[in-house]
């Protein structure tokens, strides 16, 4: 079934609203406002039809640029049928890479990313036990936010198309719980990037004061990112993390988002990391891969300080790595060339390889 227009009606009342059991064809974004508690049966699937590129539900106050406050969404399955979508291609003369500039338009159309879930300018926002199921890109973008709370979604993606981000906070947000997150994603599984790519960047800002407890995924890309080009990214805890990562559990990362830019990421405490590397790394497996992944993702490390990054005052203790293949040989933590760790704290590490080997278990490359 379609109605779209009805669930919208539904939701233009506020209040509570609640979707029973079925599957429902979203035509076009639908709209949350204020104060507005919306509720799914589990059972009850949207999904975007067949050559959909937009979102299923966007806040109001995206496009208007207003702040909503109270928004509450939980249970479901959120479906993008990414399957038999494709991003629309991009005009001569557009640059989305590094250094490309924002075009707020081509974001509000959503027709290149096709992200699933957006919200941008809220307060007191929560979203919770619900799955996410084959975005084109992102499952969830959250921008501009303060006091917020994702907790117990599943991740059910075909990891087909490439930047299949989980939970995906852009700059400026404060006050947030990221809790018990499970799946696996083809790109971050939790991704907190006070400034981000062209592409993303409807808001920018420092991100502070932020908890992700219990992050799950087997053969995921990356459980947990952290981004500073040009804002900060403070006060964050991260703790509980398993499965495997076929790159870094943790990230500390600025990838040139703005060329020159000055990268700060301090206060952040790592603590019960649970994860290893694949048992393999088969490209029959029908996932989308990176180019050149396989090797790379050998002798990537479970927690990476990338180059140029800069970090104040990190604590990382209880990592528990134990890999099944003799031909990893990254390092658990590693420092990349002229990144600036000040004030780095270790606690209980521990690693086993099943040949034996003492493969180190922080590699300065600054120091080589």
């Amino acid at each position: 079934m379609t109605q779209t227009r009805e669930l919208q009606a539904m939701l233009d009342k506020g209040g509570i609203v609640t979707i029973p059991s079925g599957e429902y064809i979203i035509e076009k974004p639908l709209i949350i406002h204020d104060n507005t508690h919306l509720k799914l049966a589990p059972d009850a699937i949207l999904r975007l039809p067949d050559d959909g590129v937009f979102s299923l539900i966007e806040n109001d106050g995206l496009k208007g640029e207003h702040k909503n406050c109270n928004i509450r969404i939980e249970g479901g399955v959120w479906d993008g049928t990414n399957l038999n979508c494709q991003r629309k291609f991009l005009a001569p003369g557009e640059n989305y890479g590094e250094g490309g500039t924002f075009n707020k338009e081509r974001y509000f159309k959503n027709d290149y990313l096709g992200l699933l879930m957006r919200f941008v300018h809220c307060r007191n926002l929560y979203i919770g036990n619900l799955t996410i199921k084959d975005p084109l890109s992102f499952g969830l973008q959250i921008a501009d936010t303060a006091e917020f709370t994702v907790e117990n979604i599943y991740l059910d993606y075909n990891c087909k198309k490439r930047n299949m981000d989980g939970i995906h906070i852009t700059g400026p947000a404060r006050f947030g719980n990221i809790r018990n997150i499970h799946g696996i994603a083809n790109d971050d599984q939790v991704a907190l990037t006070a400034d981000a790519t062209p592409l993303t960047e409807i808001t920018r800002g420092p991100i502070e004061d932020i908890v992700i407890d219990g992050v799950y995924g087997e053969n995921t890309y990356t459980g947990v990112r952290l981004l500073s080009s040009g804002s900060p990214v403070r006060n964050i805890t991260i703790r509980n993390l398993y499965g495997t990562c076929r790159y870094n559990a943790v990230s500390f990362t600025h990838h040139n988002q703005h060329p020159g830019a000055p990268s700060l990421m301090e206060n952040i405490c790592v603590s019960n990391v649970h994860m290893s590397k694949p048992k393999s790394y088969n490209h029959d497996d029908g996932f989308f891969h990176f180019d050149g992944e396989e090797n790379t993702a050998k002798s990537c490390p479970l927690i990476e300080f990338f180059p140029g990054t800069v970090t104040r005052n990190v604590r990382i203790e209880n990592v528990f790595r134990r890999e099944t293949r003799n031909e990893v040989d990254a390092a658990l933590i590693l420092i990349g060339k002229d990144a600036t760790v000040e004030n780095l704290s270790l606690g209980y590490l521990t690693q086993d390889f099943p040949d034996g080997r003492n493969v180190p278990m922080v590699v300065d490359l600054n120091k080589e």
